[in-house]
């Protein structure tokens, strides 16, 4: 900074001041990991580097052993989330996002109304709503299946056909299966409530949107 700026003269000051928030500033983590600020200093890279430094974070909490298991099964890498912008409706993205946190609906577990098995945990809801076969993945690829399926999810606009046809089909599995998922948790509600005769619509108009004849 300039001398003659007011921040450029008191700087000195309460840099040295423990009462100053600029001291105490100093003292985050995150800044202690910024470079020095100087004429080349953008915005840019201030950002890079607190990016960098919550990456840092998430890596070493996935490397954690104990712990982690709904983490993990998130996305790897810092960033916001498909599930909180692409197009579906209030209930889908709050059954999206209930499951990632690895909240069930409804708040504690119930017993399974399928099975009647006292216990209706996350784990359960996987064996007993037959998450795997309905999602063709198989149980020794992986634990999770709607966690790997949200995983893959588009950041942008899809424009491989292949892709377009994978995320089609998937898709309005995936939102039956969370309704199903939401119907167990709410044994005395009316089941018909949960029915979506076309789930995840919103969603497959964005990635193949219909032609004109049909709009």
């Amino acid at each position: 900074l300039p001398e003659d700026t007011l921040l450029g003269t008191i700087l000195p000051t309460i840099k040295n001041n423990p009462q100053s928030a600029w001291y105490k500033l100093q003292k985050n983590i995150i800044w202690q990991q910024l470079p020095e600020p100087c004429p080349e200093t953008t915005v840019t890279l201030f950002k890079k580097a607190i990016r960098t430094y919550h990456q840092n974070v998430l890596d070493t909490l996935l490397a954690t052993p104990i712990g982690t298991k709904t983490l993990a099964a998130c996305r790897p890498r810092i960033g916001k989330d498909p599930i909180l912008w692409l197009p579906m409706i209030r209930k889908d993205r709050s059954r999206c996002i209930r499951w990632r946190l690895g909240w069930l609906p409804g708040g504690t577990p119930k017993s399974c109304k399928t099975c009647h098995y006292c216990h209706f945990s996350k784990q359960h809801a996987i064996t007993c709503l037959n998450m795997h076969y309905r999602l063709q993945i198989t149980p020794q690829q992986l634990s999770d299946p709607l966690s790997f399926i949200l995983n893959k999810l588009p950041k942008s606009t899809p424009t491989s056909t292949r892709r377009i046809n994978f995320l089609k089909t998937v898709w309005p599995i995936i939102c039956t299966i969370l309704a199903e998922l939401d119907a167990h948790q709410h044994p005395d509600s009316d089941e018909q409530q949960y029915y979506n005769p076309d789930p995840g619509r919103a969603f497959l108009n964005w990635i193949d949107p219909p032609s004109p004849d049909h709009g």
